[in-house]
């Protein structure tokens, strides 16, 4: 790294007492409550000098905190970063207005004045010798003024050996704020981000891939086997886990061995698609498949191939799922550890179905063969699968029998009877009765990728509860210079929009927020995992 960011003085602290803005104002962060008296002399569009850096609006900074002083999850005596909003002079005294990546005081105000404008509760005040440019945003600098035409961000972090676990124990809001914020995740670079998105959902908040990262070698890997791996896991993975930024040039290690050693062309700076990322790696590892079908196939994924169904107006990703199976007879011969699933799309841009609901839980009873199913009628062990009963009601669950209950509704319906195939039952089961509880067997919906015009992004479940919060990943979601700045932000809207009646009433996407646009509209593909099967493994 280049000498004159090795010298940057540390940031001066400042006494609490001296720190600029109050937790009293926190409730104008929602509205502009100013009277005339308070908008005066706030213009703020000035340039603050000190030592060797000029603080101007939009600068990224690193505060340094005084040891008494918290900060979001800064417990004190730490750096916290922000964004500069403001600059100008306080009574005479030469001050910065910034937006903090975490929680802060107040919404721009002090001292009942307004000075600017930021995201509700994120406003604080600071003196230019408490700030440093953000060294994160330094790295990227260097780059810009390279000789080379290859502006990634030098690596940010050392390589990290030995095994950290994924950040899946975030259970409320504000444990978030280890993860959200600006240079948060994966910095994007060369058309990355079908990488990028990949990677953030296959190992920021879950371990059911850490299997790939911890086979030891065997006879028949490729010689360089223990260099992937270990730039997956060290450079990347506990890059990720342990300081929630991965920059791009350590991105770049594992594109260029992918594009040197694998069977795709282009991984370091051409357009590609996660599913192609994901065959690359998986078979330049030597991952053992994932799902085993009924026709005899082995895949890491499932790609949906369906004939639009008018009749299921807004469908669940359970619906379409099921449709899929249904229309190419097949069947799962065991239960996954994960299941990943490509939407129904011709291309890119085009899709079977314009919206489509996502399943945080999917009920894999009905797609695996052999499985012990009930009947839907009295929940004794069904014999029958009727394919018109499917056909009728869209549920795979709704057309199961056993003998007597087919009997007596199939008795008047003769072409039922012609459409109906009996099912094949372990033994250990015949004797099920109706006064046993045979559990359905479920898989949780943990991460999802979207598309618009060819990006990819991310949305990542951030824990295991029901209601655990997600947040949204943007590898290119700014820009400083020739370089993107990564983001992470939490989706809160989540649990409250995907509703069909919630939907439906808002047929115009364009009056949806912008998040659960993505989620409805935007869906490429899905990752399911089941907690049981991925434990027993």
């Amino acid at each position: 790294m280049d000498k004159r960011f090795n010298d940057i003085p540390k940031p001066k602290y400042v006494p609490l007492e001296k720190l600029i803005g109050s937790r009293e104002h926190k409730m104008h962060s929602n509205g502009d409550h100013r009277s005339p008296a308070e908008r005066a002399d706030t213009s703020g569009n000035l340039q603050i000098p000190y030592d060797d850096f000029v603080f101007e609006v939009g600068s990224p900074v690193g505060v340094m905190l005084p040891p008494d002083l918290r900060l979001g999850s800064n417990a004190g005596g730490g750096m916290a970063y922000g964004v500069v909003r403001w600059a100008g002079y306080i009574n005479d005294e030469p001050m910065l207005g910034l937006e903090m990546d975490e929680d802060a005081f107040n919404g721009g105000y002090l001292n009942d004045v307004f000075y600017f404008e930021c995201e509700p509760g994120k406003g604080f005040f600071a003196r230019p010798e408490q700030c440093v440019p953000d060294e994160r945003i330094q790295q990227m600098t260097l780059m810009d003024e390279s000789p080379h035409d290859d502006h990634a961000l030098t690596v940010a972090h050392d390589s990290l050996p030995g095994d950290f676990p994924p950040l899946f124990n975030v259970v409320n809001s504000k444990d978030l704020s280890l993860l959200v914020g600006r240079c948060k995740g994966i910095q994007g670079h060369h058309n990355s981000c079908y990488l990028d998105a990949t990677l953030f959902a296959m190992f920021t908040t879950t371990s059911v891939f850490d299997f790939i990262l911890d086979r030891p070698r065997e006879e028949g890997d490729i010689p360089e086997y223990e260099e992937v791996t270990r730039v997956l896991k060290e450079d990347i993975v506990n890059s990720l886990r342990v300081h929630r930024f991965v920059g791009a040039a350590q991105v770049m290690k594992l594109r260029e061995l992918l594009d040197k050693l694998g069977s795709v062309s282009g991984l370091t700076c051409e357009e590609k698609d996660p599913e192609e990322f994901l065959n690359c790696l998986t078979q330049m590892l030597q991952v053992e498949p994932f799902l085993h079908l009924s026709s005899g196939q082995s895949a890491h994924l499932y790609q949906m191939f369906v004939e639009k169904d008018e009749d299921l107006g807004l469908p669940w990703f359970q619906q379409i799922l099921e449709q899929s199976f249904f229309q190419q007879e097949l069947k799962l011969q065991q239960m996954p550890s994960v299941f990943i699933v490509q939407m129904p799309r011709f291309g890119r841009q085009f899709k079977v179905y314009p919206r489509v609901l996502p399943s945080f839980q999917l009920d894999m009873t009905d797609l695996l063969m052999n499985s012990p199913r009930p009947c839907h009628i009295c929940a004794s062990l069904a014999h029958l699968e009727c394919i018109s009963c499917y056909q009728q009601t869209k549920s795979i669950e709704k057309s199961t029998f056993c003998d007597a209950c087919y009997n007596r509704k199939h008795l008047r319906l003769s072409s039922h009877q012609a459409s109906s195939k009996r099912l094949t039952v372990s033994a250990g089961f015949q004797d099920f009765s109706s006064t046993k509880h045979l559990p359905r067997q479920t898989m949780e919906l943990f991460a999802l990728l979207c598309i618009e015009t060819s990006h990819y992004v991310a949305f990542v479940k951030c824990g295991q509860q029901s209601n655990s919060p997600w947040v949204f990943f943007d590898s290119m979601a700014d820009r400083q210079g020739q370089n993107n700045i990564p983001e992470v932000v939490n989706c809160d809207e989540i649990y409250e929009w995907l509703h069909p009646e919630k939907l439906v009433a808002h047929p115009d996407d364009r009056s949806l927020p912008p998040l659960v646009k993505k989620i409805v509209s935007d869906a490429y593909m899905c990752f399911y995992r089941s907690n049981s099967v991925a434990m027993y493994n």
